[in-house]
């Protein structure tokens, strides 16, 4: 995958996990706009960083074996579970 496709599919999986959450927040504890923007954008930065970061090692790997196929099995997951 290209790294633009990448940070696409990342940012759109974190803006839908965003507006979720937001949408299923406790509404009576208020949470300011600044912070909401500060964990979207951390959760983004964290996501792309873990998913562009962990391409660029998959490319230096062989490509048969059992340990690649491990972590293109895992990858998406912790690059989700990180941000």
């Amino acid at each position: 995958a290209s790294p633009v496709r990448t940070i696409f599919i990342h940012w759109l999986n974190q803006t839908y996990n965003a507006s979720m959450n937001y949408a299923n927040r406790n509404a009576s504890n208020p949470v300011s706009n600044q912070l909401l923007a500060e964990a979207y954008c951390g959760a983004v930065g964290t996501s792309v960083s873990i998913a562009l970061g962990a391409t660029f090692i998959l490319k230096r790997l062989p490509s048969t074996g059992v340990l690649p196929l491990v972590v293109r099995t895992v990858l998406p997951w912790f690059a989700v579970a990180g941000a």
